[in-house]
């Protein structure tokens, strides 16, 4: 991954959806981002093919270009997972999880999440000690609940980042078949000879806001599925100290006709921050669009 500016958020014990603001802009807690960014909104979903984020993520500017040897790991990693087809079948998700926060105590509970997707928007809720808040993400705006109910928007450049990652084969179906993301293979120096490091990049009319779309994913050859993805992680109270946000996938499942990771861990600038327990997810329940319009 090209070198970011370090950056500074909330601890991943706040897991509950709390919230940084700034004249009334309001940032997820790092739980929230880390993981969702999967939902850890992650991810991740029924994937459309030939469209901008299923939802309309932002603007299209230049041409996008992709290189053969890119799109041919793609392709390996979604045929792995489930093939297109599976993908494009899916109308909408929904998926539970489990948070624990790398610095939490024993004791501590895990954070109990759920997902729910319809193409690339999301709507996250999570449930801790203290409440449950959730986000939603839909047309590149985001929204915030805390958990007394007071809802605010998220910040714009936060809010164009986040994907369902929970559902990395939903990810890569969407980003491939997308008409302005570019692909290109990263050649790292050392790296093992089974993975090919893919970078995507949504050409935005505003070029100042492309870089905040660059994903790296990180596709084992051998095993035909991605290891790893990093994703731009905002600081909307001070941009200079944007960051990396990681997420290593492990365990796979199959549930029911896709393999997802079972678990997720995340990492910020290369610290790891959390683990996540993925559950077996239902499909095609019949979600509408009214689920990402807060009160």
């Amino acid at each position: 991954m090209a070198p970011r500016i370090q950056t500074t958020f909330l601890p991943m014990s706040q897991t509950s959806c709390s919230n940084q603001t700034k004249n009334n802009l309001v940032m997820p807690s790092a739980a929230e981002v880390g993981l969702v960014h999967g939902a850890l909104a992650v991810l991740v979903l029924g994937v459309m093919a030939c469209a901008q984020r299923a939802s309309g993520q932002g603007s299209s500017g230049p041409s996008a270009s992709q290189d053969p040897n890119a799109v041919s790991a793609v392709n390996l990693a979604i045929t792995s997972m489930g093939g297109s087809t599976a993908f494009n079948s899916i109308q909408d998700a929904t998926v539970t999880g489990q948070l624990s926060a790398t610095n939490a105590t024993p004791s501590a509970p895990a954070t109990q999440i759920m997902w729910q997707t319809i193409g690339m928007s999301i709507r996250c809720s999570t449930t801790s000690q203290s409440g449950t808040s959730l986000y939603t993400v839909q047309n590149s705006a985001g929204y915030v609940e805390d958990s007394s109910g007071n809802v605010s928007p998220m910040d714009s450049r936060l809010a164009l980042t986040l994907y369902p990652f929970h559902l990395p084969g939903a990810v890569l179906n969407f980003l491939l078949n997308a008409p302005n993301e570019s692909l290109s293979v990263i050649q790292d120096a050392g790296a093992s000879a089974n993975i090919v490091h893919v970078r995507f990049l949504q050409q935005m009319s505003d070029p100042t806001l492309t870089p905040l779309t660059q994903q790296d994913w990180y596709i084992d050859t051998n095993l035909g599925l991605p290891n790893r993805v990093d994703y731009y992680l905002p600081n909307v109270t001070n941009p200079a100290q944007d960051g990396t946000a990681t997420i290593l996938f492990t365990s796979w499942q199959k549930s029911p006709t896709i393999l997802m990771p079972q678990v997720m861990n995340t990492l910020q600038n290369g610290t790891s921050t959390s683990s996540i327990t993925v559950g077996a997810p239902q499909f095609n329940q019949g979600l509408t669009a009214s689920i990402f319009t807060l009160p």
